[in-house]
This record gives structure tokens, sequence and C-alpha cells, in this order.
């Protein structure tokens, strides 16, 4: 098993978590507080033992132990955010981080389309919140939402998403931010799939599934 992170002090801590994202209770949270945990029995600080204030979105504050087992900051669902009218996938940056839990400066993002900046950068909001809690639209409403034009690119999982060509009236597939087949007979559980892609066949009947 891995070895657990060790704090040194209540300074270690809020530097590795405040104003960072983590996960209670499979939920995506917003590290507000960082303060040291009190001794019921006697109302002093415990030197070794910490608190944490987080909020998931749209709810109250709530107070937990950092040892809390359903607080968790290890593994992030990291991939296509549906922002305004388009999405861009995005991915951790390979850099050595000093923070434990989640920040704008440890991400990049790709787009198959000329985007040099997010419209609505990375941020505790709703897009990226369903990213993390891997949430996405199901293929009728992704349907919908590319053929009323109330999105450009829409993802329906965190690695896959999909476009419409209003000339050829076909779903064109994007992966990771890059185009790489076109739906069949607008059958858009059938697609061809460039030759340097076709491994992804598997992975796209997984996420189709």
């Amino acid at each position: 098993m891995p070895k657990e992170i060790q704090f040194d002090n209540l300074e270690d801590v809020s530097s590795k978590f405040s104003q960072t994202i983590c996960y209670y209770e499979n939920k995506a949270v917003f590290v507000k507080q960082v303060s040291h945990q009190i001794d019921p029995n006697n109302s002093e600080q415990i030197p070794d033992k910490f608190r944490l204030v987080v909020c998931a979105f749209n709810m109250r504050n709530k107070n937990i132990n950092l040892e809390d087992k359903a607080f968790t900051y290890k593994k992030y669902n990291i991939g296509y955010a549906n922002t305004n009218n388009h999405c861009l996938w995005w991915y951790r940056k390979p850099i050595k981080q000093y923070r434990q839990g989640l920040i704008r400066s440890q991400l990049g993002f790709s787009s198959s389309e000329n985007v040099m900046m997010p419209e609505e950068n990375f941020n505790f909001s709703r897009p990226y919140v369903n990213m993390l809690e891997n949430v996405y639209p199901e293929i009728p409403v992704v349907e919908k939402v590319l053929k009323d034009k109330e999105a450009k690119t829409i993802a329906f999982h965190k690695d896959f998403a999909l476009s419409y060509d209003y000339i050829h009236q076909d779903f064109i597939l994007e992966y990771r931010g890059t185009k790489v087949g076109v739906s069949l007979n607008g059958n858009l559980g059938e697609y061809k799939i460039l030759n340097e892609y076709k491994h992804l066949n598997e992975a796209l009947q997984e996420a189709l599934a």
C-alpha cells in the first residue's frame, strides 16, 4: 500500500489543501478553511490533528477531519467539461505540485477548435463539478442540443464528444480534443473511425454502453 502523506503542522496542511478541490463522500468539494481539531475534553487545540471546512456545489459548509476516510484527494475524474457552447478536454500536467488538492495551475486543456483560453476557466462551478463527478448528458440529449445549435461541441463521456456537420447532416466524433471519426447515416451508435484511431473502437463501445 502507498505510504500515507505526513503533515508537519497547520501551515503545511493549509498550503496543501486550502482553496483547492478535493472529494468528500464521492462529491467534489471546495476546501475553504483549515484549522486544528479541538479536544472536546478541554477545548484546546490538538497539535497534530486537523479540521477542514468544505462545501459541495451549492451546499452548506461542512466540518470534517482530515483523516476522515470519506475525504480523498489522490485520484480525480478529469476529462471533458461541457461549458457554455463547447467542451474542452482537461488533463493533469506532468509537473510536480506541492498542493494536494486540485487547482487550475495543475491543468492543461485540449480542443478541436481554435480555443486559446476557455470562456469559463477551470473553477469550482457546475460544468467542472459535473466533470469531476463524471456526470454527462445521455446521447439523445446530446443529439438534440447539437441539432438545435445550443452547443458547437458537447461531451457524452470524459474522453468522447460530438459536434454536428449541418451540411452533411452527420455527427463528428472527438476523442480528447481531436476529431477521430464520423457517424454512419446519422446513427449515434455507429461510427467510421480514422485508421490511426481504430484502437479506440473498444473504448468507444464502452462509452456508448
